[in-house]
C-alpha cells in the first residue's frame, strides 16, 4: 500500500516530527523529500 501527505512546514526538522506521527506497518517507512512551487 502507498499513498502520501503533503504538508507545509518552515524546516526540515519541523516535517521531520510530522512523519514520525505517521502510523507504521512493521517494515514500513517514510521519506521526507522537499519540493518547490514551479
Amino acid at each position: 500500500m502507498g499513498g502520501f501527505y503533503l504538508i507545509e512546514c518552515d524546516t526540515k526538522q519541523e516535517a521531520v516530527e510530522w512523519a514520525k506521527k505517521i502510523p507504521l506497518r512493521e517494515g514500513g517507512f517514510v521519506e521526507v523529500r522537499p519540493i518547490w512551487q514551479m
